[in-house]
């Protein structure tokens, strides 16, 4: 489906193209927030119960993802008994623990449908983190990953717009 360019230039994604690019907004705050804790200068300030905290925390993110990856799933086609096989899950189960995340209707539709509705699991930490559309998201996350994908400013094969040029 074609849309019309969104305010920034970039094309105005469809539900499964925002859905993708929510899948991604998704892993990379899980990435941010698993890399906190990969150094090991504050342990010392750990009060008891922090590490559970924090693994509750990358859990209930991680929960987050497969929500959505069950949703980009759906959209793409995938059958429940597929999912359910994926999932190592009867498939009775499966619907009932993701049935919410089936938004096929929403697949070709608009994109910021989609985008509201994953807005209210907001993996961001921080309050108001998430951007407030799709195709700005997409944006972030091409600087973001160009940025992750060359720390140390060497040149690479990544393309000028990783995330959102396949969309």
């Amino acid at each position: 489906m074609s849309h019309p360019p969104h305010d920034d230039g970039h094309p105005t994604l469809d539900g499964r193209q925002a859905t993708r690019v929510g899948v991604s907004a998704g892993l990379r705050e899980v990435a941010e927030f698993a890399a906190s804790r990969v150094a090991t200068t504050s342990d010392e300030h750990a009060a008891p119960g922090d590490w559970i905290d924090y693994g509750r925390r990358l859990r209930n993110m991680t929960m987050e993802i497969l929500f959505r990856c069950v949703t980009m799933e759906r959209m793409n086609g995938t059958p429940w008994p597929v999912i359910a096989d994926r999932l190592r899950m009867g498939e009775e189960e499966v619907r009932h623990q993701f049935g919410h995340a089936d938004l096929c209707e929403h697949a070709a539709g608009p994109g910021q449908a989609v985008w509201d509705i994953l807005g209210k699991t907001c993996i961001n930490p921080i309050p108001g983190g998430c951007a407030p559309t799709p195709e700005t998201a997409a944006a972030e996350l091409d600087d973001w990953y160009r940025r992750w994908n060359q720390p140390d400013d060497h040149p690479t094969d990544a393309p000028e717009r990783a995330v959102s040029a396949h969309l």
